[in-house]
């Protein structure tokens, strides 16, 4: 029974992020809205499965670059060019436990502009409530998808985020961990920047 439960737990990990990255390889991070960010705060969604680790990272253009309306100059080009670069290093990004010999098997990372600001309108107008957007309707962010495999798993016991330093405008990430044994959230900061696998 317990083995049985462990490869439920497996399957369900396994599919739950092959869903995700699924999604993402879609475009269905495209059509969602993206005003329903918060400034600062990044997202990101882990798995342990087997020797696979997966992590997804979402977060406002502004976290990186400090801006989210369509690039208008050479520097901002620049700046969109030089995040994404960033983006598809995973060790500047997150690091793990030297042990667990992780070798990285898939990064991606895309800029996305919400539709509408490419041709300067907005739907969006409802944002009273929105106190960490400005005055510009404009909405972006950047998504990045990171699949590693890793030859000793059960070395595997943290990830550590290294992004606050290359970001600094990332004050806080949300996490989730889904693993063999258990799943878990967070929020981690400069301050804390470890997310545990434990049990």
């Amino acid at each position: 029974m317990a083995t049985e439960s462990r490869t439920l737990a497996a399957a369900s990990a396994g599919a739950a992020f092959a869903l995700m990255f699924a999604s993402a390889d879609a475009g269905q991070h495209e059509s969602r809205q993206l005003d329903s960010h918060e400034h600062g705060v990044t997202e990101m969604n882990v798995a342990l499965d087997d020797d696979l680790l997966y992590v997804e990272l979402e977060a406002p253009a502004m976290n990186f670059v400090g801006f989210e309306h369509p690039p208008r100059t050479a520097e901002q080009n620049k700046a969109i060019a030089e995040t994404l670069t960033a983006l598809k290093n995973p060790p500047a990004i997150f690091s793990v436990a030297a042990a667990a010999n992780c070798t990285t098997l898939e990064a991606n990372a895309k800029h996305l502009l919400d539709a509408d600001d490419e041709t300067g309108h907005s739907d969006h107008e409802e944002h009273d409530d929105h106190e960490e957007h400005n005055d510009s309707a404009d909405h972006s962010e950047f998504v990045a998808n990171y699949r590693l495999r890793c030859t000793r798993p059960e070395e595997l016991r943290s990830i550590r985020i290294e992004l606050f330093d290359a970001f600094p405008l990332t004050t806080e990430v949300e996490t989730s961990f889904i693993g063999l044994e258990t799943q878990s959230f967070g929020e981690l900061t400069s301050s804390n920047p470890e997310l545990s696998f434990e049990p």
